[in-house]
């Protein structure tokens, strides 16, 4: 195996027993395969080299096009901007829905390659197909165009119809261990402390691990987060949440402009309706990449005040050997002495704490199902400020 692809299957077992054969050419890629796993197991990295292997075959009946899979291609399908790949994600709180399937998936299965020999459709989280759109989906599974691929992703494979799931392939990733998350982000170039510090306050989650090292986005994500905990604990602070709020936005804006500026080179190679076609389909790209990073980056930032407020729980119930947030300590000890002075203080803190990081898992839960962000990050300061002053709602 060679590329980025042996690489992955290199470290998973399972999958490398499913789809080892199909990148050294020995047999074809199938039809339709779930690959599930963790979060930050690497199955959207897996995924991703798939299509980019599938996408640079010569022909729709033949091997993987692995060895033909350059910087260029890798790069358009990373950035999910190739003219014959589809990356669906859920854009509202009600999953994934007929529509969503309709003009994503169903149109563009119908319709010839425009650019390579095959199509590629990866769809995210497709545990939140509902019933209708699975069963859209289901007959182009069942009977997929020759030039068809279908890679599903799940974190939840108990959750997928069955209907779904028994006409797929099935590839199992692995979680990765701290130590494993640690030696990548070292390898990418973190410093050993950052990447100690990022994998643990991850949770071993590679994705979130790899974010918060990012000295560009994650570190002042990270401060964002906790500056909101803070805030909203002492009271006090007008829409702590504010600043949350802004990064969500530029987050979205930067997510459409890479859409955008990815797509410009494929544009230059197609004409007539063929372009005005790919047109749509990257002004709709634009629009659902937007929304995905915003929301993403809020509930990466709840993620994170979630994590921060349970530190300062176990810490003021004298569990401090737990706490993931190792780097924070000295600043969890001073902030338990200005909160709660005494033991008896920190035991009722801590047990109320207890309750903002069940607050924050509401929180996040409601970011899916479209709830106004600045009023929900509002009322989450409320419950937040309450709690840091003894569980009394401030008028």
């Amino acid at each position: 195996m060679s590329g980025d692809l042996g690489s992955l299957l290199a470290e998973q077992p399972h999958a490398r027993a499913v789809l080892g054969a199909v990148v050294e050419g020995r047999t074809e890629l199938s039809h339709a395969y779930l690959i599930t796993g963790p979060g930050g197991s690497g199955k959207a990295s897996l995924a991703a080299e798939l299509a980019a292997a599938a996408l640079a075959s010569p022909s729709a009946d033949g091997p993987l096009g692995v060895s033909a899979v350059d910087d260029d291609l890798r790069g358009r399908v990373h950035r999910r901007v190739h003219p014959d790949l589809a990356w669906v994600v859920p854009t509202s709180g009600a999953g994934i829905l007929v529509e969503d399937v309709e003009q994503q998936i169903l149109a563009a299965a119908g319709a010839t390659p425009l650019v390579a020999s095959r199509r590629v459709f990866v769809i995210e989280q497709v545990e939140r197909l509902n019933e209708s759109a699975a069963n859209r989906l289901l007959k182009t599974i069942e009977e997929p165009p020759p030039y068809v691929h279908l890679l599903l992703l799940s974190s939840a494979p108990g959750q997928v119809m069955p209907t779904i799931a028994s006409r797929c392939q099935q590839v199992r990733m692995e979680g990765r261990s701290q130590a494993d998350v640690v030696a990548r982000l070292e390898a990418s170039g973190v410093a050993p402390d950052a990447a100690l510090s990022a994998a643990a306050l991850a949770g071993a989650d590679g994705d979130l691990a790899a974010l918060l090292a990012d000295p560009e986005l994650g570190v002042p994500l990270r401060q964002a987060a906790e500056a909101f905990a803070v805030g909203a604990l002492r009271g006090g602070v007008t829409a702590p949440w504010q600043p949350l709020l802004d990064r969500a936005t530029a987050a979205g804006e930067r997510a459409a402009d890479a859409v955008a500026e990815a797509a410009a080179g494929p544009l230059e190679h197609l004409e007539g309706r063929d372009k005005s076609a790919f047109e749509k389909v990257v002004e709709e790209r634009s629009k659902r990449a937007a929304r995905q990073a915003r929301t993403a980056e809020l509930d990466a930032a709840l993620v994170l005040t979630g994590t921060w407020l349970r530190d300062l729980w176990v810490l003021a119930l004298g569990a401090g050997d737990t706490i993931r947030a190792v780097d924070r300590q000295p600043a969890f000890g001073a902030l338990l002495e200005e909160l709660a002075p005494t033991d008896r203080e920190r035991r009722a803190l801590g047990a109320r704490l207890a309750d903002g990081v069940a607050a924050v898992q509401e929180a996040r839960l409601a970011l899916t199902v479209n709830a106004t962000e600045g009023l929900l990050l509002d009322a989450l300061t409320v419950r937040l400020t309450a709690l840091g002053r003894g569980g009394v709602v401030p008028a």
